[in-house]
């Protein structure tokens, strides 16, 4: 049990790419207050993160972990082959955040599959990373929230799928600058969200490629799919835009297929 550190577990200085998979499993990560040097009585700072890691390979984080009450469950940066698989987030921050800045985002890839996030603020965020995302819980157990993110993902390269499950958030999933990669969100539940896909910036062009939505189930939502331009300052930066979603045309038919229900 890590109660109150202000890095559970700190994997930075240690160059382990050549080093069998490394794992962490069965751990508990909470944190209501950090002790001196770091307590503030007004601010009551939190855990920074459960587990850190910068420039790291080969690590599972498997296998019933709780991570409770942190600013971050993972936060990783510059990492690669990272397994993140049934664990429990609740009421952190940010459940995984993981960012690159490689010039090509598979030199960062990450799977986070079968894991259960409740009351964070952001479940799941990627700044120029892969990831495979799969089975993941979002809120099944917390109420609806006007501020409560799924997974963001910016400048990545993405296979969201299947049966991720997104029950009342703000935005299930948000999408931003992407490009023409081929990425794909398909075969997943979007429960009781405000917006559940929100594409901003560019995220593909028609006949060009980009994120694929199809498949998908969205109930009682406000707004299923949004695309919109990426504007800052009253400045646009980058026109909203989404490749043709499914093929209805002659030959290889594969429409998008999804479901639109409010009850």
């Amino acid at each position: 049990t890590f109660n109150n550190c202000f890095h559970g577990v700190n994997l930075c200085w240690y160059n382990n790419a050549s080093a069998p998979v490394c794992t962490i499993e069965n751990a508990v990560f909470t944190s209501n207050n950090l002790l001196y040097p770091f307590i503030n009585v007004a601010a009551a700072p939190r855990t920074e993160a459960g587990v850190y890691l910068a420039n790291y390979r080969n690590l599972e984080i498997a296998t019933g972990n709780t991570f409770a009450g942190l600013k971050y469950g993972v936060r990783a940066e510059e990492a690669n082959s990272i397994l993140i698989r049934q664990n429990s987030f609740n009421n952190c921050s940010v459940g995984v955040s993981a960012a690159s800045f490689a010039l090509n985002p598979l030199a960062s890839f990450y799977k986070t599959i079968e894991n259960n996030f409740n009351g964070c603020r952001t479940a799941m965020q990627f700044s120029g990373t892969s990831m495979h995302i799969g089975n993941n819980n979002i809120n099944t157990l917390s109420p609806a929230d006007n501020s409560s993110i799924g997974i963001f993902v910016r400048g990545c390269h993405f296979d969201i799928q299947p049966q991720n499950t997104f029950n009342n958030c703000y935005f299930g999933c948000i999408l931003m600058n992407n490009g023409l990669d081929p990425s794909t969100i398909k075969n997943n539940d979007f429960n009781n969200n405000v917006i559940g896909v929100w594409a901003f910036g560019n995220n593909g062009f028609p006949f060009a490629g980009g994120v694929q939505i199809t498949c998908n189930r969205f109930d009682n939502g406000a707004i299923a799919i949004a695309v919109q331009d990426y504007i800052v300052g009253g400045v646009l930066l980058t026109t909203g835009s989404l490749d043709n979603q499914g093929n209805c045309g002659p030959f290889n038919q594969n429409p998008a297929d999804n479901v639109f229900n409010q009850t």
